[in-house]
């Protein structure tokens, strides 16, 4: 005899079939089982069936028991059993919760949010899957949004849903992710910036274009032209603007003083924009200021992936002259520098640093020196594979979908992260005080 126990033989995703075991064979006793609790969403009405098919000449006396004990049990489910016959052939439902986009919010389902509350929150799981549920139902409501009503998004830690991060902190840590909900507009922002290279002028257009349409996708007129007018802030903000040179604080009777800020605001932009152009352009006039330090980090400098045609131009020619005549000091660099014609380039990474390190300066303490170009040169290489892996990364999983590229994703984010964390550490504590 074959028990098949099939309770879940409706529940299926992504186009799967079920195929019983008792049509596989016919000359075997099947006796399989199922009931309303699963398919039917009735839970605890202990209202079930089986079916006996198959090769049923040797089992008479088996089926004639199973029949009698049947027919002597009344208790308390019986009202349950009169459910069975309208569930399997009435209207299956449990169709539309398995479909795809089954479980995502619809319009319907929006509107109904609304009448509760002006900006619903949706928490979707934190994998591939749930990105990409909140994502549809972001562009979704992105039409039918009005003036006061919009939506949040809250986002889970990557690989959680909703009841791991209960069971694991209880209703406090569900609420702190509901605290930190982001507003849709946030939420599209975020996704179409986080992670997508726009490197080029032709990859930000892509991104604007992007935004464009979303925007245009509102169909209120007012709504419409609020997400383009901040769409449009928030681009020129991120791509168009040029970094402001903070100004000298002017004391009477001592004359300039720079003021004291910590890690620079052109640091921090270019750590947004993910340039290390700055941080290179550090990195070369430390190394003219030490020249020793060709000696220890000679080959992760001529690593370094540089687009400035000056910045190579200017590293290959010191790595050179220090290879040919090593023990050279700053001043004998700079001099052969400008025989080899290289001033005009000197001169410009003069005048482009805006970062100071203790490398950059000519009586720094030897192992803070040391120590400081270490960390900057292997984090300027890091960010470098980063930002190329990231790029991939985002691309392939845009066309995919798939969980591992999003884990993937979010963990070169969090990589990312640091990386400009050491940076704004570094900066930080060795600012000129």
């Amino acid at each position: 005899i074959v028990f098949a126990d099939e309770i879940y033989d409706k529940t299926l995703y992504d186009g799967n079939t079920h195929t019983s075991i008792a049509s596989l064979a016919d000359d075997v006793l099947f006796v399989t089982f199922n009931g309303l609790s699963k398919n039917y969403r009735s839970c605890g009405y202990r209202a079930g069936w089986m079916i006996v098919s198959g090769e049923k000449r040797h089992a008479r006396d088996y089926i004639e028991g199973l029949d009698m004990l049947a027919s002597m049990r009344l208790c308390s489910n019986t009202p349950g059993q009169l459910a069975i016959q309208t569930a399997l052939g009435g209207y299956q439902s449990i169709d539309d919760l398995v479909a795809p986009l089954g479980t995502a919010m619809t319009e319907d389902q929006l509107g109904l949010a609304w009448r509760n509350a002006d900006e619903p929150i949706l928490c979707f799981d934190g994998d591939g899957a749930g990105q990409r549920a909140a994502l549809r139902a972001g562009l979704r409501a992105l039409p039918l949004l009005a003036p006061g009503k919009s939506l949040r998004i809250a986002r889970l830690p990557p690989g959680e849903d909703p009841d791991d991060l209960v069971k694991r902190g209880g209703a406090v840590a569900f609420r702190a992710v509901l605290d930190v909900a982001v507003p849709l507009i946030d939420f599209l922002w975020s996704s179409e910036i986080d992670g997508h290279d726009a490197s080029t002028p032709e990859r930000r257009a892509a991104v604007r274009q992007r935004l464009k349409a979303h925007a245009d996708s509102i169909t209120d007129a007012n709504v419409r032209a609020l997400y383009a007018a901040e769409f449009s802030a928030r681009f020129d903000t991120m791509f168009l603007t040029r970094p402001q040179r903070s100004r000298a604080a002017f004391v009477p009777g001592k004359g300039f003083v720079p003021p004291i800020t910590g890690a620079s605001n052109a640091l921090k932009a270019r750590g947004r924009a993910g340039d290390s152009q700055q941080e290179v352009n550090a990195i070369l006039l430390g190394l003219l200021a030490q020249p020793a330090l060709a000696d220890r980090h000679g080959e992760s400098l001529a690593a370094l992936d540089l687009a400035d045609q000056r910045q190579i131009v200017l590293r290959d020619a010191m790595l050179a002259i220090l290879g040919d005549t090593p023990g050279l000091e700053t001043a004998a660099l700079a001099h052969e520098l400008g025989v080899r014609g290289h001033a005009t380039q000197l001169a410009w990474l003069r005048s482009a640093n805006r970062l100071r390190f203790s490398f950059n300066r000519a009586n720094g303490d030897a192992a803070v020196t040391m120590h400081d170009f270490a960390l900057l040169v292997d984090t300027v290489l890091a960010r470098s594979r980063i930002d190329a892996e990231l790029a991939a990364t985002t691309a392939r999983f845009m066309q995919t979908l798939a969980d591992g590229d999003f884990e993937r994703q979010q963990t070169l984010r969090a990589e990312r992260a640091e990386i400009d964390a050491v940076m704004m550490r570094l900066a930080e504590s060795r600012r000129d005080d």
